[in-house]
């Protein structure tokens, strides 16, 4: 049995095109397949969004919005990473600036006169961080418009009841945020993006 071994496998290894696709290329693949997708696992990692918050008057006078930036701004896992600037000139150049660095801004925020943010984003320019960016920019959109939604709502319910928000279920029921979907693992170990 041994020299059956021996002799089969001497007459594969005298084969180049065994040795080639069998060894060689898996191997050298394999070495391809590493070297491209060693920074995947670093790309899945979410970083807060970089914004221009443009900090005038208007900003000054919406305590509801600036109590809003600095939640969204604070801890471990927070939302925005937040750069103030005195003008809207100011922070759009703050954001062009920023269009070829790693991380650029995803752009600036403005206060209208109602306590109302406005999201001005950085115009596409087709670069490969673009893809990248235009995720963060829906981040930013999305965390002011569910700003504008609760506020509006609040007003809403004050306008109606201005009592509403004196009873603390009221207003940890308008304050919550429902949990619609639920992380669960298939597998013993953690799945990487790799």
């Amino acid at each position: 049995m041994a020299d059956t071994f021996k002799y089969v496998f001497l007459s594969l290894v005298r084969n180049k095109g065994i040795l080639i696709w069998a060894l060689a290329f898996p191997i050298v693949l394999s070495c391809c397949f590493m070297v491209m997708f060693q920074g995947l696992d670093q790309l899945a990692q979410t970083e807060p969004t970089r914004v221009v918050v443009v900090q005038d008057d208007a900003y000054d006078d919406s305590d509801a919005f600036r109590q809003f930036v600095d939640a969204a701004s604070e801890g471990a896992d927070s939302l925005l990473s937040a750069t103030f600037a005195d003008t809207p000139e100011e922070a759009e150049r703050l954001v062009n600036e920023s269009a070829n660095e790693d991380r650029p801004y995803a752009g600036y925020v403005t206060v209208g006169t109602d306590g109302m943010p406005t999201v001005h984003l950085l115009p596409e320019d087709g670069s490969a961080s673009s893809g990248v960016n235009n995720v963060y920019q829906a981040i930013l959109v999305r965390v002011m418009d569910v700003f504008c939604s609760k506020s509006h709502m609040i007003r809403e319910l004050l306008a109606k009841d201005p009592l509403f928000l004196a009873d603390p279920s009221n207003v940890e029921s308008v304050f919550q945020v429902s949990d619609v979907t639920q992380k669960t693992s298939l597998t013993e170990n953690a799945p990487r993006e790799s």
